[in-house]
């Protein structure tokens, strides 16, 4: 290969994806590895579903039946026009309780405020064996991000810009082991933030979502976390031009 052509190749080899399905499943493991310890680490606080849920689990059993009519607690939640059809289901994780959940199904239209909508509409959330709505907490899921921030601060410095997952794949973060955490930061910032609101939306009182403006909040909400996480994860990789976008704020990894 002559001298010209490397230099004209090595303009594209710098726009090629950098590693990116390697470094999503280093990432799926990593943050696997920290969902499991998280919920170790909740394990001991459960007991009341009312109050403590599990986010989810690798073991999990769900078993429904239907409900003929709606409990006196959720007589207000369902708007003018009563579901089509009502299921409860109960879930165990581990074999453990993990609450009841109510799944309100709409199948020939509903009303809202006078107005009549068509097309079908499914709303679920958490209630106890009465049937009352609730709120529970969900700590595994704040404490998986927590313990996947400074698991990989700890990690990359310890194993020399390597986390499990990184390993496994053959990745390396490189640069200065002093700005690993500023890197952390950063890199996780967008992710801590997303289940933070998720966390938040639960406490939202039941009447509430059952809105059209609310559900147009979540749906707006859902898809501007998803053209954020593109545009701050994905497009540079797809993109390459020598660094993640954390990485160029940071300055700890460069091509």
């Amino acid at each position: 290969m002559t001298g010209a052509s490397m230099e004209q190749d090595a303009p594209k080899a710098a726009r090629r994806p950098r590693f990116f399905f390697r470094r999503l499943i280093a990432f799926i493991v990593d943050i696997s590895l920290a969902g499991v310890l998280a919920q170790l680490l909740v394990f001991p606080f459960l007991g009341n579903p009312d109050h403590i849920r599990l986010s989810g689990g690798l073991y999990k059993s769900t078993s429904c039946w239907k409900v003929d009519t709606l409990p006196p607690a959720l007589k207000d939640t369902g708007g003018t026009v009563p579901p089509d059809l009502i299921v409860m289901c109960d879930t165990r994780i581990y074999g453990m309780d993990n609450g009841r959940n109510v799944h309100l199904i709409w199948a020939r239209g509903w009303v809202e405020n006078g107005i009549k909508f068509s097309g079908s509409k499914r709303i679920s959330f958490p209630v106890d064996n009465e049937g009352r709505p609730v709120h529970p907490f969900v700590p595994d899921a704040i404490l998986q991000v927590i313990i996947f921030f400074f698991g990989s601060v700890f990690l990359l410095k310890r194993w020399k810009g390597q986390t499990p997952g990184k390993k496994l794949l053959g990745l390396r973060v490189a640069g200065d082991p002093s700005g690993y955490a500023r890197r952390e930061i950063f890199r996780q910032l967008p992710f801590l933030a997303s289940v933070i609101l998720g966390q938040l939306a639960v406490l939202i009182p039941t009447r509430l979502v059952f809105g059209n403006t609310a559900a147009a909040f979540v749906i707006a909400g859902g898809l501007f976390v998803l053209l954020f996480w593109y545009y701050y994860y994905a497009l540079p990789l797809l993109r390459w031009r020598g660094a993640m976008r954390y990485d160029k704020v940071t300055w700890v990894e460069r091509a």
